[in-house]
């Protein structure tokens, strides 16, 4: 599946053809990993990084041969307090905590 530009049109045609790219090299990779870099399908859930750090990752799986994978996302409006409850707080700015990993592929 190929992700449709018109749906994340604040992306130029190159974030797009780069990932084409990452795809027909690494075609059993999710594309939900891809939508989390850019705020997931629905601009709600992700990292929401820029075009430019976009580009970096995905040219980095491209000259190393990895993939990239979003690990342990977990929305930031909620902090523990000692009795380990989480606890709702009021909205941050960026809403996602996560972790960007690389690895190397493995086709299925």
């Amino acid at each position: 599946m190929y992700l449709d530009p018109g749906s994340h049109g604040y992306l130029s045609p190159k974030v797009f053809r780069l990932y084409e790219d990452y795809k027909d090299k690494y075609p059993d990779t999710d594309d939900e990993n891809f939508r989390l870099l850019c705020c997931g399908a629905y601009l709600f859930r992700g990292f929401c990084y820029d075009e430019e750090k976009i580009i970096k990752i995905l040219n980095k799986c491209l000259q190393e041969d990895k993939v990239f994978e979003v690990k342990e996302l977990e929305w930031k409006g909620y902090t523990t307090n000692n009795k380990g409850e989480k606890i709702a707080e009021p909205m941050p700015m960026d809403w996602w905590d996560g972790k960007l990993v690389y690895k190397k592929y493995k086709s299925n």
